[in-house]
This record gives structure tokens, C-alpha cells and sequence, in this order.
């Protein structure tokens, strides 16, 4: 975790930065794909003759986008410095170290894989145990979450990991580098045998005023409107947020309190990091003296893990209904979860309860399908709101959409490669529905979000909610596009039919259900995952 100062580049005219073409890699498994592109591992290859290689590949779509000057500008950069600093840049992100080309034109970049530190054993009620990208989002929750996926974390811990962070960004800062798009989807951590920060999307940054793609943001990790993008004085502002929200324990806070709580010198350095004026910010450097102080007296014991929970049981719907049994809403009371659990489900669960967004603000508060706490992520593009309205008429047979299982890619969408991975998502929403694979469904929900896919009455209460759904005519109509990363929004048009009873709320006798729903979405891992979920329905 110990960063030295930096010596910054060296005094060098050129620097020849190594370059393959991909038709002489073996490439492995695939770790994730998205809006700009594909992450696979390269069997055979090693970065600086040490660290196991991985490949991004580029779209199509967004090769004519590519500033390759740029991008060689910044792979040439550990060539350009003193091997002090060149062997720790390789040691703590994912830097772009050789070019790939194809028959001549670039197409993509190797870099060394994620390091086996920063995965941890993923605990889950009902998907058991997987080695999981430990990247800082997962931190921005509740400890009693953190303990249900096998993670705990003391605030020593949290302090420790802003210890490291700030060294990075100084360090990274002193060779030209400023990240520009920090956010807690790019930070990776690991928490032995020491606390430490890894950063990743490097191909991202800005360096010596060059960047790869046009500048973006993470929405809710965005620096104060007007000013520049990927400066020192934006990741400054964004390390602020950082340390706020960690020790928070919240996605979106801008609340003081937790961090100085730990140490009023830590408050006061957070409330300068967010100072509108770039020229008051305090650099993370600034914070590091401080937080060293910090840790040494903050708490070092991790919370208490949570009592085990029953083992999940999904009684059969009855098939004699003498009574009004629960609509969708009513049954997530019956699942006998907390009336917490009930408001973040009937605001994440809001596809198949109470989704129109008055219901679900009503309901929810903050936590309602527009202004909920969640975990963005990069590349994302603006925030939109989604159309709605009745499903689109039958197509033509010259205009059938592609399929991806049960799922419909609308026509205008054929061709577009985020559109197939948002299907893919979808159709194991939906088919985990239509098999009553529950555990299966509810894995696409973001586990960095509002709510929690691993929580066991979660769990229960998506069972007992939807016992008697089935969905049908499934069509993805819309994304809202991101020509740099994944899209960030969803349409999505469906029918259901369900038992007497198990009906929207406020028609709880419907049997058929026509619905139209905008899901906000988050990129995890190479994949595409639910957030929040708002929309319409109407008696089919």
C-alpha cells in the first residue's frame, strides 16, 4: 500500500510501444462485454514477462471513435518512467501495455489480468459460493449486507482503503495522470494481507491533456457542471464523494456525518473535496497524513455477522382461492418480511407491483424508481426518461425481430450489440420466472443496489409474489444508446398472466396484464444487471 514520491516521466524523444495482431493470440474465457467492447483472458502471454494478460477488444461501432494516438500515448507512459514508478503503475491498474491490431488497424489493447487479490468469495443464500470482482461499489452498502456475501469490514479497514486510494491518485497525478472517470465500479479492493486500491478502465483517463474516448462520467459520481472533465481537480471532488459514501455506507450520500464521525479533520477535508470551486479543492494528498492519523484509532473490530437465516421454502399457490389472497404488493407482506424490505421491494420489484412511478414514490420515498440510492456505473450517458404506452403492433415478416430466447430484440435495435446483452439479461429474468427458478431471476438484480438479490426474503418474497406469473410476448423496445459504454436504460413491453388474486396492485383479481416498464440499468462484471424499474400497466 506504501506509494513513494514519483519521479514522473523520463527525458525520452520516442518510445516504441509493442504491438500484436489478435490472429496470433490464444485468447481464453471471456470476463465481461459491454458497450465498447469485449475483456478476454489471453492464454500464453505475459505483461513485462510477469502478469497474466488480458485482452479489450473494441466494437465495431466505436472503432472510427478511437483517438489510437492517444491510446499509444498513454500505453507508451511505463516506458517513459523510472522502473520505480513504471513497476508500480503496472502493479496497481490495469494499464494498457501492448496495442492489438487487426491486418493493420488497431482494434483493441492487452493489460495485465485483474490480480487473484482483488476477487472475493461471493456468499449467497441461494447461488452458494463464487469468486466475485471486489470492486468498491459493494462497500457503498449496509454492513449487514457486506456480512451476508461473506465480506466485514471495519471502519479501520474503510480508512485504510482511503489511505491507499489517495496514494494512487497522487501518484498518479504526479505522472500527467488524471482518471476522470473515478468511481467506485473502477476501484478494485483487497483486504489482505494489507488494504489496497487497483484501478481498472485505464483506457479511460486523460494523459498530458490526450484521452481514448470522449470524456464521461458516472452518474451520481459527476463533478459540479461546467468545468473541465478528467482533471486533477475532478478526481479530487470524486475522491471526496468516495470517502463520504464508504464510510457511509451509502451509494449517493452527500451527508457528512459518518466521515466525521471517524475524525473531525476528515469532515473538514471532505466538505473542501467538494468545494464548487476547482482552485479550493483539496488534493487527495492532502488527505493522506490525515487519514493515516485517523485509522489508528478507529475501530478495528468488523461488525457481527447476522443471525443464519430459516432455509428458503416456496409453498404451492393454492388452486381454490375463497378469499382475496395478496396482489403482488400484498404477497410481499405475507413472504413475512420487514416492512423495510417491503418498501425496497415494492420500489425494485415495482415490474410486477405498483410500478407506476406516483405508486412507487408514494411508497418509497427516496428510495423511489427515480431518485433511489444505486450503484452506476461508467460509460453510462445521460439520464433519460422512458416513453410509455401500449406494446408496439405485430411485425411484418420482413421486420421480425431477432430473438435471444424467449426474448424479442425490436427491429431497430437488431443490429446493436448492447441491445443482445441486455436481451440475454432479460431472458433469464424472465425464463427464471416462467420455471419458477427464482434463485435464477433474481440474480440479475445489481447487488450493489437498493436491493439485494442475496437477501433470503427477498428471496421469498419474489417467490411468493410471482408463484402463479407467467410472462409472455417479451419484446426490448428501447435503449436509451451510449455510443462509449453500456446504455443505461431499457424498455421493455410484456404480457403476464397469473392467477385470481396475485393481480397488480389495485386489481388484484386481473389474470392478464399488459406491461410496460423502464428499467434503469447497471454494468457489473461484463454484464448487464436491474437497478430500479418503473413503468405502466393495463388490463390485457
Amino acid at each position: 500500500m506504501a506509494a513513494t514520491a514519483t519521479a514522473g516521466p523520463k527525458a525520452v524523444t520516442a518510445v516504441t510501444v509493442p504491438r500484436v495482431d489478435i490472429g496470433s493470440l490464444r485468447l481464453g474465457r471471456q470476463f465481461g462485454s459491454g458497450g465498447q467492447g469485449r475483456v478476454m483472458a489471453v492464454d500464453g502471454y505475459r505483461i513485462n514477462g510477469r502478469w497474466p494478460a488480458a485482452l479489450k477488444i473494441y466494437s465495431p461501432s466505436v472503432i472510427a471513435e478511437i483517438d489510437s494516438a492517444a491510446l499509444e500515448q498513454i500505453a507508451a507512459l511505463p516506458e517513459r518512467l523510472a522502473d520505480s514508478d513504471s513497476g508500480w503503475l503496472l502493479q496497481h491498474t490495469a494499464w494498457p501495455a501492448v496495442i492489438v491490431e487487426d491486418r493493420g488497424a488497431v482494434c483493441g489493447f492487452l493489460m495485465r489480468a485483474v490480480p487473484s487479490a482483488y476477487y472475493f468469495s461471493y456468499h449467497t443464500q441461494t447461488l452458494g459460493t463464487r469468486q466475485h470482482l471486489a470492486d468498491m461499489a459493494f462497500l457503498l452498502n449496509p454492513d449487514d449486507y457486506l456480512l451476508s456475501s461473506g465480506l466485514a469490514v471495519s471502519d479501520r479497514t474503510r480508512v485504510l482503503l482511503l489511505v491507499s486510494t489517495s496514494r494512487m491518485l497522487s501518484r498518479l497525478h504526479g505522472l500527467g495522470v488524471a482518471v476522470g472517470d473515478l468511481s467506485p465500479k473502477n476501484l478494485l479492493f483487497s483486504l489482505e494481507p494489507t488494504p489496497d486500491s487497483f484501478l481498472i478502465d485505464c483506457d479511460a483517463v486523460r494523459f498530458e491533456g490526450a484521452s481514448v474516448f470522449r470524456q464521461i462520467e458516472t452518474p451520481d459520481w459527476e463533478a459540479p457542471a461546467g468545468e473541465p472533465k478528467a482533471t486533477a481537480a475532478t478526481d479530487a471532488y470524486k475522491f471526496g464523494l468516495l470517502a463520504i459514501r464508504l464510510m457511509a455506507r451509502d451509494q449517493s450520500s452527500h451527508d457528512l456525518a459518518a466521515l466525521s464521525a471517524i475524525s473531525q479533520q476528515l469532515g473538514d477535508l471532505g466538505e473542501r473535496s467538494l468545494d464548487r470551486d476547482p482552485q479550493q479543492r483539496l488534493r487527495p494528498e492532502a488527505w493522506t497524513g490525515a487519514l493515516i492519523a485517523a485509522a489508528a484509532s478507529a475501530s478495528s473490530t468488523p461488525p457481527a455477522p447476522p443471525p443464519r437465516p430459516d432455509p428458503i421454502h416456496v409453498p404451492s399457490p393454492a388452486v381454490t382461492i375463497t378469499a382475496p389472497p395478496a396482489s403482488r404488493k400484498g404477497a410481499l407482506v405475507l413472504a413475512g418480511a420487514a416492512l423495510a424490505i417491503i418498501i425496497v421491494l415494492i420500489t425494485a420489484l415495482a415490474l410486477h407491483s405498483n410500478p407506476g412511478p406516483s405508486g412507487a414514490q408514494a411508497a418509497a420515498g427516496n428510495t423511489a424508481a427515480d431518485g433511489g440510492a444505486a450503484a452506476n456505473v461508467g460509460n453510462s450517458g445521460a439520464n433519460g426518461n422512458g416513453t410509455t404506452g401500449s406494446p408496439s403492433p405485430p411485425t411484418t415478416t420482413a421486420h421480425r425481430p431477432v430473438k435471444v430466447g424467449s426474448v424479442a430484440i425490436a427491429p431497430a435495435l437488431a443490429d446493436n450489440p448492447q441491445a443482445r446483452d441486455a436481451a440475454k439479461m432479460f431472458r433469464t429474468y424472465f425464463s427464471g420466472i416462467n420455471h419458477h427458478d427464482y434463485s435464477s431471476a433474481i440474480s440479475v438484480f445489481d447487488p450493489a443496489g437498493s436491493f439485494s438479490p442475496y437477501n433470503p426474503d427477498n428471496v421469498r418474497a419474489m417467490a411468493s409474489g410471482l408463484a402463479t406469473t407467467t410472462d409472455s410476448r417479451i419484446v426490448l423496445a428501447r435503449l436509451q444508446p451510449s455510443s462509449t459504454g453500456p446504455a443505461r436504460k431499457a424498455e421493455v413491453r410484456f404480457r403476464s398472466h397469473q392467477a385470481a388474486g396475485y393481480g397488480p396492485s389495485g386489481n388484484v383479481f386481473q389474470t392478464c396484464t399488459k406491461w410496460d416498464l423502464e428499467y434503469t440499468l447497471s454494468y457489473s462484471a461484463g454484464k448487464y444487471l436491474i437497478d430500479k424499474v418503473k413503468g405502466t400497466h393495463t388490463r390485457c
